[in-house]
């Protein structure tokens, strides 16, 4: 499993230093992020997601979606609705439609509120690059059969959750406990989730260790 961090715009440059970057194009518009995510280094794999920067992943508006691919991502993904298949396979679908960007593979967002209903928006979306699972999912649906390749977005209960699948895990979990001066096993209660404009880094030891652990468990 390969591993991209998110962490707040301003601790970009310290903890997201894998090969996996991953970027939401609504953030793009302050200047150190986009300055950040537009000057990686060759080879470096990057994911963009058509999201809104909020818990509730709602779809980016298609125009600033279409913005983001001027950093040339390697894959986009697709944007969803939470726990709603039938909407998700249409806006996926449509963005897809719209996104002609040079070179990036378009990966299927999956949703559901059960296994099946989780295997058959797969089923729907089957004609792209491959899946990412949100979160939410885990509980109901972790691996989907026969997929050329997953992503899964970010962890929120713990983690290991996701030991011993293959795919790229993106996570701002490490940041997010380490900037409480907890520890990876120290998971519950689960931290707030990830505010972008966090400027406060009181333990950055600790969010080191916290990635460096991450990585080392999924054996990137």
């Amino acid at each position: 499993m390969k591993v991209g961090i998110i962490a707040p715009i301003k601790m970009l440059r310290n903890y997201c230093t894998t090969s996996v970057q991953y970027y939401l194009p609504g953030l793009l518009e302050n200047e150190e992020y986009r300055e950040f995510y537009s000057t990686l280094p060759k080879g470096t794999t990057k994911i963009m997601d058509c999201r809104k920067p909020i818990w509730r992943g709602k779809p980016e508006d298609l125009e600033i979606c279409k913005l983001g691919c001027d950093l040339q991502p390697n894959y986009i993904i697709l944007p969803s609705l939470m726990f709603n298949p039938e909407e998700t396979v249409k806006v996926g679908r449509k963005y897809a439609s719209k996104l002609n960007c040079l070179n990036s593979k378009l990966i299927a967002c999956l949703e559901g509120t059960t296994k099946k209903e989780v295997l058959d928006c797969a089923k729907s979306l089957g004609g792209f690059s491959g899946y990412a699972i949100p979160s939410h999912l885990y509980s109901i649906c972790k691996k989907i059969p026969r997929s050329k390749l997953t992503i899964y977005i970010e962890n929120y209960s713990k983690y290991n959750e996701l030991e011993g699948l293959n795919g790229i895990l993106v996570t701002s979990l490490p940041v997010r406990l380490g900037l409480q001066g907890r520890l990876l096993s120290d998971y519950l209660p689960s931290p707030s989730s990830l505010t972008f404009y966090e400027r406060e880094d009181k333990y950055p030891l600790v969010v080191e260790k916290n990635i460096k652990e991450d990585i080392n468990f999924y054996g990137e």
